[in-house]
């Protein structure tokens, strides 16, 4: 990485900066057991959580739920 970070010192200057300060703290994942990895480097289950909180909050039509609520009414009022 020493290597890499000297050959684009001159002609990459923000690069190199860039690769000294963020490359070693990118690879601090493979520090950790082998079993912690998967959770460390993907977001998955992250946006897992958000698709279900967005599935759970759906508004249903109020159709729907006029329905539901009197099963013996034929007509469904207008405004629901």
């Amino acid at each position: 990485m020493k290597i890499a970070i000297e050959k684009y010192r001159k002609t990459a200057p923000k690069l190199s900066d860039w690769m000294e300060k963020n490359i070693p703290e990118g690879l601090e994942v493979f520090q950790v057991p082998y079993a912690y990895q998967r959770f460390l480097r993907t977001t998955n289950m992250v946006e897992r959580q958000m698709k279900e909180i967005k599935r759970r909050t759906r508004r249903w039509p109020v159709t729907h739920a006029w329905r539901a609520i009197f099963p013996w009414f034929r007509i469904v009022p207008k405004h629901a």
